[in-house]
């Protein structure tokens, strides 16, 4: 550091005398002071609630906070299973998570009667997303901390923002709502979300939440359509297409109490009913020709091993579905 030192001292001194020499007087230009900035500035969205952002999960065995009949809603990707009860998502609205590598966000809006999951990664990179405090046709927004872009949940597209024009829309993914009990008696290795001591709200009673929504529903082929989930429970199975292909929406019987435990599958060739069989906490279907089709989070699976995958259905109560798909069907019984 001494070298340094000197080296600056004695070009200083140089400095000094060639400025003397010349007969300039020796002096520091004083920097212009900038013009202020009078461009009205939008300030970027804030989150009106932090949300679960990778929060601390334990295995099944290790779940002594949860309750049988506590409702959850159940994720499952490649093999990696997750459990997150809804009192722990009422106090956040999102939990942002990656399972089996994939980055994820689960919004749960208990008034609206709204449970959607998408992938978080997208051509701008992945998104943590949060409750954006604001709403629009009495959806509440969300909002992403990379970009402050506003994201319309039910649909999965930014509304106001960055990214607002972009093409960009996030891609939903498979959930359910079910209760405990049910999910972790086939999922002996899922994660839940951890006790914290206090942050979550207490357990709502069986048959206790007001919001129960009034449809399940799915966009494919770019139609829309919604199946109520009174009449999904009544029918227990039912075939039909949606965007021009074959699919297949069923209820699980029992898991509860508002009927919306529902998933949906592609059925390909395949006609199905109830089995009426269950094994180790797996429930079947048959098909046309007898054969049973196990229902798994990702697809009904056969015994020689053929797969119908997995669609991404998704609740939500009927008014505000209606009012983010105005031209979308609702499914009626034949």
């Amino acid at each position: 550091m001494a070298p340094m030192r000197t080296l600056s001292f004695t070009a200083l001194l140089l400095s000094l005398s060639l400025a003397g020499c010349a007969g300039a007087p020796v002096s520091t230009p004083v920097p212009a002071t900038p013009k202020p900035d009078t461009t009205p500035k939008q300030a970027a969205p804030a989150e009106a609630i932090p949300p679960l952002d990778h929060a601390p999960q334990v295995r099944a065995k290790a779940a002594t906070h949860m309750t049988p009949d506590e409702l959850i809603l159940g994720v499952e990707l490649g093999g990696d299973a997750r459990a997150y009860p809804l009192r722990f998502l009422e106090g956040h609205g999102v939990a942002d998570d990656t399972i089996n590598g994939i980055p994820v966000a689960l919004a749960y809006c208990r008034p609206c009667g709204s449970a959607v999951l998408y992938r978080t990664d997208t051509p701008k990179g992945t998104l943590t997303l949060a409750l954006s405090g604001r709403s629009r046709d009495g959806e509440p927004l969300l909002v992403d901390r990379q970009t402050g872009t506003l994201w319309r949940p039910l649909t999965g597209t930014p509304v106001e923002g960055p990214l607002a024009g972009s093409g960009i829309e996030l891609q939903p993914l498979p959930v359910v709502l079910t209760s405990w009990k049910r999910w972790f008696e086939s999922r002996l290795e899922t994660r839940v979300l951890a006790g914290s001591g206090g942050e979550e709200k207490p357990a709502p009673a069986p048959g206790g939440d007001p919001a129960a929504p009034g449809v399940f529903w799915l966009v494919l082929g770019g139609a829309a359509r919604a199946y109520p989930v009174d009449l999904v429970a009544r029918q227990g199975v039912i075939n039909g297409e949606l965007g021009g292909r074959p699919i297949v929406i069923v209820a699980e019987q029992g898991a509860d109490p508002g009927n919306r435990t529902i998933r949906a599958f592609e059925r390909g060739d395949r006609t199905f009913t109830r089995s009426g069989h269950a094994l180790l906490g797996a429930d079947f279907l048959n098909d046309q020709n007898g054969r049973p089709w196990k229902i798994d989070e990702e697809s009904l699976a056969a015994p020689d091993g053929r797969k119908l995958p997995r669609l991404p259905g998704r609740l939500a109560a009927q008014a505000a579905w209606v009012a983010a798909f105005p031209r979308g069907e609702v499914y009626r019984a034949p």
